[in-house]
């Protein structure tokens, strides 16, 4: 797209609230919501398709990742695995002092 053109995130909403009625009525949505909505309407989208080699193609293969996470007994030391595929990862952020830095 050239930098002469703009988008308008209008025709977005307009395709997204035919399948997910809520977005009809304007309410404020977060980023995170509209990522979930365009993952689930890419992963709809793509088990429509009869070809297999899209199908190879899909959201999760792209976007998509395994977590392992580590569990270990402190008593008998047993350690399981346990994978959880994801499309998102939540992260917690917490504010800190920032410190005034001067250049020398």
């Amino acid at each position: 797209m050239s930098s002469d053109k703009n988008y308008n995130p209008k025709n977005l909403l307009s395709l997204l609230s035919k399948t997910h009625k809520f977005l009809k009525n304007m309410d404020q949505q977060d980023a995170y919501e509209l990522y979930v909505l365009l993952m689930d309407s890419l992963i709809e989208s793509a088990m429509k398709k009869d070809d297999k080699k899209d199908r190879n193609l899909t959201v999760g293969n792209i976007f998509g990742f395994i977590c392992l996470a580590r569990l270990e007994c402190l008593e008998c030391k047993k350690v399981s695995w346990n994978k959880d595929f994801n499309l998102s990862l939540t992260v917690s952020l917490t504010k800190q002092k920032v410190c005034k830095w001067k250049a020398p």
